[in-house]
């Protein structure tokens, strides 16, 4: 995170800045997953170093769930989890989500379907239907 930091630190030191954000999130999971708002309230971190922690927090997720094929196979659970994990591990509410596959199982795109509550997340048939219909998926995981 120091490291991160570093380059354009207003106030005091990257190392002070970094051991700021750990004291007012508790863990680097939360300090992560943060919204900008919230980093900039964290003395050392202004708006363009909290832009800065999120995009490296989204491009690690994108690393994470890279796939060399464009519309990957999804055949089993392990290739739900590694499609969404990175995506879904770090959620601080449950979110629905819905994953579209054309007739040959490859992946056409997964979305969220619902945003709920810290553990519970409501969804109507019709929610989870809609996606399928508008693109034409022939399977749906939910």
């Amino acid at each position: 995170m120091e490291v991160l930091i570093s380059p354009g630190c207003k106030e005091g030191t990257a190392a002070e800045a970094a051991a700021n954000l750990l004291e007012v999130f508790g863990d680097l999971r939360d300090a992560l997953t943060a919204s900008i708002p919230q980093l900039t309230k964290v003395k050392g971190i202004g708006f363009v170093k909290a832009c800065q922690i999120k995009a490296a927090f989204e491009l690690s997720k994108r690393v994470a769930s890279y796939c060399e094929e464009e519309h990957p196979v999804i055949a089993s659970i392990d290739d739900v989890a590694k499609l969404l994990a990175p995506h879904m591990q770090y959620l601080k509410q449950e979110e629905f989500r819905v994953i579209l596959l054309d007739s040959k199982k490859r992946l056409i795109r997964h979305q969220r379907v619902s945003l709920g509550s810290l553990n519970a997340s409501l969804v109507e048939p019709r929610e989870v239907f809609h996606p399928a219909l508008t693109t034409g998926a022939k399977y749906i995981i939910s």
